[in-house]
């Protein structure tokens, strides 16, 4: 899954992904004000950015598998410690379209 930031917004990419996870940044795009501004998330301490899982579930397919998948993912991203305090956003490494 990829949530791709430019300068014009956000977009979900690959949503049935979701053994993957990443911020793609588009043409130059400053991700943590873009993210900020449209609502997405914010930046992180480590450099990383914080997703908001509310923000993914609204953008996702409104059907039971995907949004059973999605929790699979959050659950995974959980266990490993990718997930705030309040469980409300997923850490992602920020990477530049090629």
């Amino acid at each position: 899954m990829h949530v791709v930031v430019g300068t014009d917004g956000v977009t979900l990419e690959s949503p049935h992904e979701f053994d993957r996870f990443d911020v793609v940044r588009r043409d130059g795009a400053d991700v943590g004000a873009v993210l900020a501004t449209h609502g997405w998330g914010r930046p992180a301490a480590t450099g990383d950015v914080m997703i908001s899982v509310a923000r993914l579930r609204a953008a996702g397919p409104a059907d039971g598998t995907w949004r059973s998948g999605l929790d699979g993912m959050v659950a995974y991203a959980a266990s490993k410690g990718w997930l705030d305090a309040e469980g409300s956003h997923i850490q992602a490494h920020v990477v530049d379209e090629d």
